[in-house]
């Protein structure tokens, strides 16, 4: 799932070019990390860095932070 500033950005519809963020979520924590990999890869984005605490994995591209987390695992 899309979650956090963009939906609200597009609810408030602020202008796209103003988003600098997107946060992924998913109750599949495994399967989010292996997504967010996939997609960092295609994008040609080095070195992603992987939170394994709280199965997130972030990255930057075009200046856009792109955060895909999982639930905490516990």
């Amino acid at each position: 799932y899309l979650v956090g500033g963009y939906p609200r950005s597009l609810v408030l519809q602020e202008k796209y070019a103003e988003i600098r963020d997107l946060d992924f979520s998913s109750a599949y924590p495994d399967e989010v990390l292996k997504l967010g990999g996939m997609l960092a890869e295609k994008l040609g984005v080095k070195n992603p860095e992987t939170f394994h605490r709280t199965m997130t994995i972030s990255w930057t591209y075009r200046d856009i932070k792109c955060d895909f987390r999982g639930k905490e695992a516990g």
